[in-house]
């Protein structure tokens, strides 16, 4: 300022012009605190700004001093501006991440879906099938993967036993057994309990209604052991395995009758219904659909309804596990035509119905 020489015009000129261009700034900066106050009366409360409009906002008053921001009207606090830029600006990491990339769920979800259905694969033999489909995987990242969700090494998974994997290895094989119990009036006033035996092949949904009776002993369960192994007409021929709980009834002998024809017994262990859960699914079907519509009269009323129903579990009732199908038996012996009438065929007193169209 002590070599600036006053009496120049030009330089008379610019502090003029500088000073009206503050005087405007000044206007300005009133006009905004302003309206500022005026519109925080209005809202009645405090603006909720956006993450990025707090970036901005922290950004734009950090290289102000602290008595300029507090003199004017902010719609925050100066520690709210500073509080967010250490946040939002100052805390931001921006280096680059260190290490390996994360492999993706995709990649970990393969890896164990592997491991699950192949017990016998070890690490080794997951990373060259991986490498056949294009990820190129060490056998160490193999094993973090699946120790995360606990699947035990191959050794140890190989020792597991799955009844899940048994069940697919030997699933067109497979028969259950199992037991439903009715009550019956008898006439003087009390109900006498009849016991009704059951068979299904497990593939196919089929049913047999094997026998029903009052007095359940061995030597009746040993003669319906005879009626399913009979080798032309048994209904247990062909299977390699039956299923069946630990019910008093199956017996020593029942079992040695199953072995003679090539069925293995498969005993479930104790309390352990889910197990054997297809045949209970259908006992439960069946005191759904008779034993809560029906109240059999007599042994007669009982061993009716419960044929009526297995006529209609095997050729008429559609099976949510065989998506929405019927048993594959065939209903009619002559084609069917679209264009005919839609026809109900009721059992047990359209208790049971099924509705088909007229053959041609």
């Amino acid at each position: 300022m002590n070599n600036l020489r006053f009496n120049d015009e030009t330089t008379i000129c610019i502090l003029a012009c500088a000073a009206a261009i503050n005087q405007d700034l000044y206007r300005l900066i009133d006009l905004l605190n302003e309206q500022t106050r005026i519109l925080k009366r209005l809202l009645g409360k405090l603006p909720r700004p956006s993450t990025n409009e707090r970036r901005v906002l922290a950004v734009l008053a950090r290289d102000i001093e602290r008595r300029i921001l507090e003199a004017h009207e902010l719609i925050v606090t100066v520690d709210t501006f500073r509080r967010w830029h250490r946040h939002l600006v100052a805390a931001t990491y921006t280096a680059k991440r260190r290490g390996r990339p994360p492999l993706s769920r995709e990649i970990e979800s393969l890896i164990v879906r592997m491991a699950l259905d192949n017990p016998h694969w070890g690490e080794d033999s997951i990373r060259d099938r991986l490498v056949d489909l294009g990820h190129d995987i060490s056998d160490r990242t193999i094993s973090n993967v699946l120790r995360r969700p606990g699947i035990p090494p191959s050794p140890q998974r190989r020792q597991t036993n799955d009844w899940q994997r048994f069940l697919t290895a030997h699933w067109p094989n497979l028969a259950a057994i199992d037991f439903a119990t009715f009550e019956v009036p008898n006439g003087n006033g009390r109900t006498t309990r009849h016991h009704a035996l059951y068979a299904m092949r497990l593939a196919t949904r089929e049913v047999r209604l094997v026998g029903i009776t009052d007095h359940a002993d061995g030597d009746w369960m040993l003669n319906m052991a005879r009626t399913m192994s009979d080798p032309e007409e048994g209904f247990l021929g062909g299977m390699r395995y039956v299923i069946m709980d630990r019910d008093p009834l199956f017996t020593g002998q029942v079992r040695a009758c199953f072995r003679s024809i090539g069925c293995k017994p498969k005993v479930l262990p104790p309390h352990s219904p889910n197990l054997n859960a297809y045949i209970e699914r259908f006992i439960g079907t069946v005191r759904r659909e008779i034993d809560r519509a029906i109240i059999p009269l007599s042994t007669e009323h009982l061993r009716h309804c419960l044929f009526e129903h297995i006529t209609y579990y095997n050729h008429e009732r559609n099976h949510q596990a065989l998506d929405g199908h019927r048993i594959p038996v065939p209903l009619h012996d002559r084609p069917l035509n679209p264009h005919c009438a839609i026809v109900c065929r009721s059992r047990l007193g359209k208790t049971l119905n099924f509705y088909y169209r007229e053959a041609a």
